[in-house]
Order: C-alpha cells, then sequence, then structure tokens
C-alpha cells in the first residue's frame, strides 16, 4: 500500500514528463468523436436525457449528441478548472472556468 501523497506525488511526475515528452504533438480530438460520445447516442437509456456530465477527458466543451442530449466534458481539475453550473432558468447548464 502507498500513501495516497506519495501517489500523487507519482501521478504528477509522471504526466509531467509525459506531456514535456509530447510537447506540441498532441491535438484534442473533437468532442462529438470521443467514445463516449458514440456511446451515448447508441445508448437506449440516454434517450430521454437532456444533459450527460463527464470530466478527466482534458478537452472541455459541450456538444449537442441529436436533438435534445447535450454531452459536456468538464476537462481536468489541475490545468482549466471547468465546471458546470446549473441554474434552473431559460440558459440550461453553462460551463464555467474557476477564476
Amino acid at each position: 500500500t502507498i500513501h495516497p501523497r506519495w501517489a500523487m506525488w507519482a501521478g504528477f511526475r509522471w504526466s509531467a514528463h509525459s506531456r514535456s515528452m509530447k510537447a506540441g504533438q498532441y491535438e484534442a480530438p473533437e468532442i462529438a468523436s470521443l467514445p463516449i460520445a458514440s456511446y451515448l447516442m447508441k445508448d437506449e437509456s440516454a434517450k430521454d436525457a437532456d444533459y450527460a456530465v463527464f470530466g478527466h477527458y482534458h478537452i472541455p466543451g459541450s456538444v449537442m449528441l441529436g436533438q435534445r442530449l447535450r454531452l459536456f466534458i468538464l476537462g481536468d481539475w489541475s490545468a482549466g478548472c471547468e465546471y458546470l453550473c446549473y441554474t434552473n432558468d431559460s440558459q440550461g447548464p453553462q460551463l464555467l472556468k474557476w477564476q
């Protein structure tokens, strides 16, 4: 067993090393082309949903899937700090960035 403090340290080191080795080589895919978007379009239980919210894809944004379902991707907490704010008004959920 490893203490969470050391696990987080190791994860951040690995991630930083990985990003530095691939500097400038990574292009974020379109949200609509992500596997989760394909899955939601095929899943019968998602047909009556208005929103689907997912995180940890490192590409924040939203996209309409069909005529009713909006997919929100929250990005990640370590770099972008995006979050979803839902108010019960005509605007619906909004993807915001923590300041």
